[in-house]
């Protein structure tokens, strides 16, 4: 996907949860509706079971001793899927317990986590080579994200060990020690004074010259330190989501969807999620036409046609959505929950099929149950 559209589906969609939400619930509401329509009032799904059923996967969580006997903490979904890996270099500093925590949260989303506190090169290329070995990371999808002297050794680390993307938060190496550089990077910096701009500025510069993909991120007026703890003396929650949201998208384009050693490349549809939400729920949009067309039964072939057309596509927006990483919340429930979607979409192109009235209402109710089973978690 082209990195500026990436970047701004994923944006957009916070910005915009709030009115699909609105046209959601109009669009579920007119859907009860028509499924209602000349009959006698039923109990409609109780989604709002589903609701309380609904548990994170368990993050599964523990010591572990590297090469070179530099201790570690994983962090992994509780699944026996192969995923993607991201080295975490914490800098040093005392934020121990943040730092596990941030492994945490973004094994969450689909990734096997390792913390060190170590910033020797060597024993950093041991740690990448224990995580290519294990037989529960995709070895050709591992990235780094470090913090002050953690982000510079992880940019060190990155000149002459293949990565698939690096991150540094705060962590800066001289100018000339990027000259070898081979892999994305994403720097993310506090600005608190014009020293330190100055010192972005020339580090931007020499990232500019590599022929590899950089962004450089700066909050203005912030101190390093303020993605976290939370309570601590830097910390800047609007300037720490902002920052966070860069690093998931950054990872998610150059680790999750890194090609493998087979040149297969992972989900990169031109659609972002806002694209999708918009084309599908927005009142003129694909659901919209598909409740206003079923207000009664297709009267010939061609309006049966119409009503798998619009659901196809539903559909086939659903397979997208359920390819990308989710604007908030855990990456695995979004995946149940948009291919439940698709799964509901398709129910509609069945009975359409077979010129079933009642089972295209029925699977219509469903799919506006499945809209709110989604937004409740990643809205």
């Amino acid at each position: 996907m082209n990195d500026d559209r990436r970047q701004i589906a994923i944006l957009r969609a916070a910005v915009l949860c709030a009115a699909v939400l609105f046209a959601t619930a109009a669009a579920c509401l007119a859907a009860s509706l028509v499924a209602g329509a000349g009959q006698q009032k039923r109990k409609l799904t109780p989604f709002l079971d589903e609701f309380k059923s609904i548990t994170d996967p368990e993050i599964v969580t523990r010591a572990v001793l590297l090469p070179g006997d530099v201790p570690g903490y994983l962090a992994r979904p509780d699944t026996r899927e192969k995923l993607p890996a991201v080295l975490l270099v914490g800098g040093g500093d005392g934020r121990d317990d943040w730092y596990r925590l941030s492994a945490r949260e973004l094994s969450s989303i689909g990734y096997v986590v390792v913390a060190v506190n170590e910033h020797g090169v060597d024993k950093l290329r041991a740690a990448i080579g224990w995580l290519r070995k294990r037989p529960d990371v995709l070895a050709e999808r591992i990235g780094l994200l470090g913090w002050g002297p953690g982000g510079a050794a992880a940019l060190r680390l990155a000149m002459d060990t293949p990565v698939q993307a690096c991150v540094t938060c705060d962590g800066f190496v001289p100018e000339g020690d990027v000259a070898t550089l081979k892999s994305p990077v994403l720097g993310v910096f506090s600005r608190s004074d014009a020293a330190r701009g100055k010192q972005i500025d020339v580090f931007r510069a020499a990232l500019a010259r590599r022929p590899v993909a950089t962004k450089v991120y700066q909050f203005v007026g912030v101190k390093e330190g303020f993605m976290g703890p939370p309570g601590s003396a830097a910390y800047s929650n609007n300037e720490a989501e902002e920052a966070w949201l860069q690093i998931y998208e950054f990872l998610g384009k150059h680790v999750e969807d890194a090609k493998d050693g087979n040149g297969k490349e992972g989900a990169s549809p031109t659609a972002g999620i806002a694209d999708i939400m918009r084309a599908v729920n927005a009142p003129t949009g694909l659901r919209g036409l598909l409740i206003r067309s079923l207000e009664k039964e297709p009267r010939d072939d061609a309006g049966w046609k119409q009503t798998r057309a619009l659901a196809v596509m539903i559909a086939e927006g659903a397979g997208i959505l359920e390819r990308l990483a989710p604007p908030r919340g855990d990456k695995m429930h979004w995946r149940e929950q948009t291919g439940s979607f698709r799964t509901a979409a398709e129910r509609i192109v069945n009975h359409a099929d077979r010129r079933d009235f009642q089972g295209v209402r029925q699977a219509l109710e469903l799919l506006g149950n499945r809209c709110a089973a989604c937004h409740k978690q990643h809205r």
